[in-house]
């Protein structure tokens, strides 16, 4: 079982919930009272299923957003029959900056930063050897990401992700800066060979242009109650209208200082515990109101 099963097992047994692993530990059985719920990997069996499969599909989310006039990053779907014609008038749109992706992706995997259009047709054909359809979008300049986790018109964490960068010291490597930036990631990376230079004195190396905790971003909580305010908003709006119970919202600050949604999960994962004071009980708290909201009298 993974740290998040482990967690739920133990509020199982605080509160009298039989907890079972099925289908290799894939899925958890919670039974009490003659009552029955199911969590698939990180997902809950609060959200109903056409909902959950909306945030799961980045095209599908973004037009329902769109829909309801709430401010959503762009996306456009693209199958493999797609035209070649459409594809470049959408690049040409996107003003030849654009990201690609896997439609239904997660983890920041299977993401492309591509500004070549004969490039952008090699990474489409690398990701249709595995996916169905894949989403383009235009590369936003992103100060920050936001990540908002909610339960039933609730917010519970609000947490920003600080991207991986390093300003030198002409002393350290690369390597060792973001050692120091983020240990509990970059310690655990086998192969750095290519970052075991020394960074000249206040020169900015960026690990990456993703934002993801799985990419070596840093989460830290918000301070800044105006800002909080506005993402609790953001994110309340949009769980009102896709009727979602259990989820986190990502949100991104452009450079304008706009604030847009970049995507919904329908999975909440709490992998801010090694990087957060209290991280452990945080998250704790947040499964433990999500199991009890499984079990609740309607």
């Amino acid at each position: 079982m993974n740290s998040i099963q482990l967690l739920i097992k133990d509020i199982c047994q605080e509160e009298g919930i039989s907890f079972q692993m099925i289908s290799k530990d894939w899925i958890a059985v919670l039974e009490k009272n003659g009552k029955t719920h199911y969590i698939t990997g990180s997902r809950f069996d609060l959200n109903n299923y056409a909902s959950a499969r909306i945030c799961n599909d980045k095209y599908a989310c973004y037009c329902a957003l769109k829909h309801h006039h709430i401010p959503v990053c762009e996306y456009q779907i693209l199958y493999p029959n797609t035209p070649i014609e459409e594809v470049e008038g959408y690049f040409n749109q996107f003003q030849k900056d654009v990201v690609v992706k896997a439609n239904e992706g997660s983890f920041g995997d299977e993401m492309f930063h591509v500004e070549d259009f004969i490039e952008l047709q090699d990474k489409m054909n690398l990701l249709f050897q595995k996916h169905s359809s894949i989403s383009i979008s235009p590369f936003y300049s992103i100060l920050c990401e936001y990540r908002i986790i909610v339960l039933d018109d609730e917010v519970l964490l609000i947490y920003g992700k600080k991207r991986a960068e390093v300003i030198g010291d002409g002393v350290h490597t690369v390597y060792e800066l973001l050692c120091d930036f983020n240990p509990p990631f970059f310690q655990k990376m086998e192969e750095h060979s290519s970052l075991d230079y020394v960074l000249e004195k206040n020169k900015k190396y960026s690990y990456g242009w993703q934002h993801n905790i799985s990419k070596g971003s840093v989460p830290y909580l918000i301070n800044d109650e105006d800002l909080k305010y506005k993402l609790s908003s953001i994110a309340l709006e949009t769980v009102k209208k896709l009727n979602l119970r259990f989820v986190s919202v990502d949100i991104v600050e452009l450079d304008n200082h706009d604030l847009k949604i970049i995507e919904i999960n329908s999975g909440v994962i709490t992998n801010v515990v090694p990087y957060l004071e209290d991280g452990e009980r945080i998250a704790e708290e947040i499964y433990h109101k999500a199991v009890l909201k499984m079990f609740e009298e309607k």
